[in-house]
């Protein structure tokens, strides 16, 4: 092994010590919020089990219900399906955005207007009273009046575990 020489082992501690003011630096910036966008960018948050990615608005607080939906009924009994339902308050022309997805089988989601109109999702728009059973999707909508609004959220099948995730955000 070759012995180190005075002059080598100062150039070590120097490269050492430069080494660890450039990290803290670093550190420093990303504690203070240096480098993070500007709140007209549009920042990846994560990706989905299918690799499409999903996008978050900086300055906008995305929420996140997790459940199951537990059904024990004869088939066809759909009164009976397990259901959840999650309030949100809009002002009229706020921007409703959402996304979810389940496993174990499809859903029926629906949006609850303060008017009681019945949206349905139907391939990535919401249509008055129609609605499809998916397993996952999204959706934009733009509220026409203040108020709160109920998504609704439906098993498809009459006995069995759902596991259903919901995002959303409001702009």
């Amino acid at each position: 092994m070759a012995r180190i020489n005075l002059q080598n082992r100062r150039t070590m501690y120097i490269l050492l010590g430069v080494s660890i003011a450039v990290l803290s630096v670093g550190l420093a910036f990303l504690r203070l919020g240096i480098g993070r966008p500007s709140s007209g960018e549009v920042v990846m948050t994560n990706t989905t089990p299918n690799n499409t990615y999903e996008y978050q608005i900086p300055g906008t607080e995305v929420f996140k219900e997790e459940f199951q939906l537990s059904t024990n009924t004869a088939p066809g009994n759909t009164d009976e399906y397990d259901a959840r339902s999650i309030g949100v308050y809009l002002e009229r022309d706020q921007e409703l955005n959402a996304s979810f997805r389940a496993q174990g089988a499809p859903i029926m989601f629906q949006v609850y207007t303060p008017s009681d109109q019945i949206l349905g999702y139907s391939l990535g728009d919401l249509e008055p009273n129609r609605s499809i059973a998916a397993q996952q999707g999204n959706f934009k909508y733009n509220a026409l009046e203040s108020g709160t609004y109920e998504m609704n959220i439906k098993s498809t099948k009459p006995s069995g575990l759902i596991d259903v995730f919901v995002e959303y955000w409001i702009q």
